[in-house]
Order: C-alpha cells, then structure tokens, then sequence
C-alpha cells in the first residue's frame, strides 16, 4: 500500500469513529418513545394537512364564486401553490429518510449478529 493510498484509508477511518462517536453521543438508535414522538408529530401534521385539504376541496365545488363569502385571489392560490410545493418537498424528505433508515436495517441486523457471535464465544 503506498503512502498516499494508506493515509487516505487511515484518514477515512477516523472519520467513520468520529460519525459513530457523534451518533452514539447523540443518543444512538432510537427507542420506543421515539417512536410513538414522531408517530404523534406526523398525524398532527397530517390532521393540519387533512383539514386544508378539505376545506379546499369543498370550495372548489363552486361553479362560480357566487356562493362563496369573498372572491377567491391571485394570493389564494399562490397560497395554496406553497402548500403544494411544501408537502411535495416534505414528502421527498420523509421518503429520502425512510429509505436511509430502511437501508441501515441489514447493517444493524450484522451487526447485531457479530455481537452475539462474540458474546458467545
């Protein structure tokens, strides 16, 4: 191994302690209440979303406007474009996360396995 080549590797396993330092100094793995936090963010976040949409989807019923309180404006649906642009965006993120946690799961499961083979031994 040259030089260059060994301090590259040496350099990148540093770094890799420090990741998992600062994630194991950052609590770790998640718990179960964790869990049921961000289960319970998520709906309040969806029940929020949900009452938008209805609202929205009940007045774009209206043939006209005729039967509406106020004249719908330019700034209501660059309100609603936001929204739109929003949860598009979260919902990439959530998947984008999702998909790192689901990737991590055979990682951790040998992991798991290396710890038990090595306490049992």
């Amino acid at each position: 191994m040259s030089g260059t080549i060994k301090e590259q590797f040496e350099q990148r396993e540093r770094e890799m302690g420090e990741q998992i330092q600062r994630a194991v100094d950052r609590g770790g793995l998640p718990v179960e209440v964790e869990v049921d936090g961000i289960d319970a963010a998520l709906q309040q976040v969806f029940d929020v979303l949900e009452d938008v949409v209805s609202r929205v989807a009940g007045v774009s019923k209206s043939f006209d406007g005729s039967d509406l309180p106020a004249a719908v404006t330019l700034e209501d649906i660059g309100v609603l474009a936001v929204i739109v642009e929003t949860v598009d965006r979260r919902c990439d993120d959530f998947r984008r996360m999702s998909a790192e946690l689901a990737a991590a799961v055979a990682p951790l499961d040998s992991i798991r396995h290396e710890q038990r083979a090595r306490s049992a031994a």
